[in-house]
């Protein structure tokens, strides 16, 4: 108690000689300290909220410094694209994979129209597959020849594009089996657009998306 009346008399004494003389200027000079002192208790109750978090941020180890460091330079600005299928591979490679095996089934076809017209047309395979006579088979077996003949550059041009990796090439073999079929289907037999046409285009309309949502 005599302490507090002694620092009171002191503050009075030094109230006294900055010219505090009065009632209203005793209040206001008793209301800036008090002001003051909030503030001083404000920026240290800040200091130590900020110690606690830098405390904390430590206690988890070199981790969070790494990763802050990595987002702070640049390297990795955004969170990696999260995969779509179910073992990690994205909704474009899983349609590009579908074009892709979808390509080499109309290439396999054509391989095996190769086979049929250039060596089994004028056999009993080849004449029960196409509904022939041995006299209609012999007497077009040369024209079934080049015919599998051309059956089989558009196979090495499709394996080619697959090859590759090239969209253009895929589409361009795509479109010609496409065309040809179409042309076989409305001149030669309507199988044709079954059998030849419609698999082409299936294949051609997935390449397309395929590019476009991979951005090539």
């Amino acid at each position: 108690m005599l302490l507090h009346v002694r620092r009171d008399a002191a503050g009075l004494g030094v109230l006294a000689a900055a010219g505090v003389g009065g009632h209203d200027d005793l209040d206001g000079f008793l209301r800036e300290r008090a002001l003051g002192g909030a503030a001083q208790a404000g920026d240290g109750q800040r200091r130590g909220a900020a110690d606690d978090r830098a405390e904390e941020c430590a206690s988890h180890g070199p981790f969070l410094t790494t990763a802050a460091s990595i987002v702070a330079s640049g390297i990795m600005p955004h969170a990696p694209r999260a995969a779509d299928g179910p073992f990690g591979i994205t909704e474009e490679a899983n349609v590009k994979a579908l074009a892709n095996v979808l390509t080499g089934l109309v290439a396999l076809s054509h391989i095996g129209f190769l086979v049929l017209e250039m060596f089994f047309w004028d056999h009993p395979v080849g004449r029960r597959i196409f509904g022939m006579t041995p006299e209609v088979s012999a007497s077009s077996a040369a024209l079934a020849a080049n015919q599998g003949l051309y059956n089989g550059f558009l196979a090495a041009g499709l394996l080619w594009a697959l090859w590759a990796d090239r969209r253009e090439l895929k589409i361009f073999f795509l479109g010609c089996v496409g065309v040809a079929g179409v042309f076989g289907g409305l001149t030669a037999k309507a199988s044709i657009l079954l059998t030849q046409a419609l698999p082409a285009g299936l294949a051609l309309g997935v390449v397309v998306v395929a590019s476009r949502r991979g951005g090539q």
